[in-house]
């Protein structure tokens, strides 16, 4: 239950990173995504920071239909990591459904990248 904590303040971190992150990339590139200034590509996440940015301002005109999925899935995801941190002993069916919830998103956005990618 230990290493869920653990992993649980980890996966935290990283949210709060991405928010920063989010943040920081809208500020300094106005709206530019990063991977595709650096690869010249659009990724699967393209349009998010845009999208977001958006819908915190009340529109809903979205450049990717996955955004506010993505942006759903965040706001989720940081209460649940503090109350995970915070959780002296957590239950074991939420272990397990959180654990089989993320591996199928990191396997559907995965594969949905790829896809897009092999794309010319």
């Amino acid at each position: 239950m230990n290493n869920y904590r653990g992993t649980s303040l980890a996966l935290l971190t990283c949210c709060v990173l991405i928010v920063i992150a989010i943040v920081v990339s809208y500020m300094t590139n106005h709206g530019v995504c990063t991977a595709k200034a650096l690869w010249g590509r659009e990724c699967i996440l393209c349009g998010c920071t845009r999208d977001w940015f958006l819908l915190l301002n009340g529109n809903f005109n979205f450049h990717n239909p996955i955004s506010p999925w993505i942006f759903t899935l965040l706001v989720i995801e940081l209460p649940w990591r503090v109350f995970a941190v915070l959780k002296r002993n957590m239950w074991r069916w939420a272990i397990v459904a959180d654990c089989t919830f993320h591996a199928i998103v990191l396997i559907s956005l995965s594969t949905a990248n790829v896809i897009r990618l092999l794309q010319p």
